[in-house]
This record gives C-alpha cells, sequence and structure tokens, in this order.
C-alpha cells in the first residue's frame, strides 16, 4: 500500500472494520500512480458504486480530510483471512482449488459483465482468503470503467482479445 495507512478497529455496528488513511507516497511507483488518479478518493468513488458485490470489499464509509471535499479516509469490513501469496503455500486439494478460483473468476465475471470494470490491479496480494476459503477482492485504486480506457499499442502486441497486458491500456484522460 504505497498511499495508505491500514487500521484494523471495532466499529459500533459491524465486528470489525479496516480504516484505511492517505498518506504521501513515498515510492516512485505510489507517486505514479497518484499521478495516474490511482487515489483514495477514486477507490472511494469505486466502491460507492460497487455497493454489495459478490466476492468484493464494500464500503462501509468515508470521511473528509477538511473542507477541501477531498476523501482520505475510508472504512471497509474487516475480513480475517490470508492474501493469495500467503495462501498459496498451503496446499489445495483439487475441490478447494475449484472452490477458491471459482469465486475469484465470478468476481471477475461480475466486475466485467454487470458493471463494465477493469480491477487493473488483481495480483495475489489483493485476493483475501478466509480459512473457510470464502474470498473477498481488495484494493480498488487502480480500477477503470470500460468506457474510460482507450487501448493505446507501443511495439508488438503481445495476448489476444480476452488477455491483453494492462500496459497496452491508459486512461483517457491521461
Amino acid at each position: 500500500m504505497g498511499t495508505k495507512f491500514l487500521f484494523v478497529a471495532e466499529h459500533d455496528t459491524y465486528t470489525g472494520c479496516i480504516i484505511k488513511v492517505a498518506r504521501t507516497p513515498h515510492s516512485d511507483n505510489a507517486r505514479i500512480n497518484l499521478e495516474r488518479g490511482c487515489t483514495i478518493e477514486h477507490e472511494f468513488e469505486i466502491l460507492s458504486c460497487l455497493g454489495v458485490a459478490p466476492f468484493m470489499t464494500r464500503l462501509i464509509d468515508g470521511w473528509k480530510k477538511d473542507d477541501t471535499h477531498e476523501r482520505t479516509t475510508l472504512m471497509e469490513p474487516y475480513f480475517p483471512s490470508k492474501n493469495l501469496y500467503d495462501f498459496a503455500e498451503s496446499k489445495l486439494t483439487q475441490a478447494q482449488f475449484k472452490k477458491v478460483f471459482g469465486q475469484i473468476l465470478a468476481a471477475v465475471r461480475y466486475l466485467h459483465h454487470e458493471v463494465h470494470l477493469y480491477h487493473r490491479d488483481l495480483s495475489p496480494g489483493n485476493i483475501l482468503i478466509a480459512d473457510d476459503l470464502r474470498v473477498r477482492i481488495i484494493d480498488f485504486s487502480n480500477a477503470l470503467y470500460m468506457k474510460d480506457v482507450v487501448p493505446i499499442v507501443r511495439g508488438p502486441v503481445v495476448g489476444g482479445a480476452l488477455f491483453l497486458n494492462i500496459v497496452y491500456f491508459s486512461h483517457q484522460y491521461l
């Protein structure tokens, strides 16, 4: 998380929640993402539109920093889990593998076909898996609606219609 602090907290209505607070980026990648519009404010907008979506985190609330109307803090439900990097160390049976990756594929299908949204950072670190094999997709700060994506080709294209490396896409407004 190059641009966010994370805290686990208690909330009156929920048994636990994650608080994300925007911070100044410290790495080159975090600064580049911030320049591209991958901010906590952008994530707030995406999560607000998603509502309660299958296999994805959801927004509980967001706060303004001051009178600038920038949303700098988000609250999401706490999901006790490991990310896919850590979870992959345990050996899964074929049935467990199907259950986990079936949920991941269902989430991607929902994003693409129902919401018309590309996550654009669906890495093992952004896929959480609970002990009972429930899946949650997190970190929508890089997400873009399909209508806002323009294919750009620079050099030879590797991939096909269903899979094309993200480097071939850009914001219309960049």
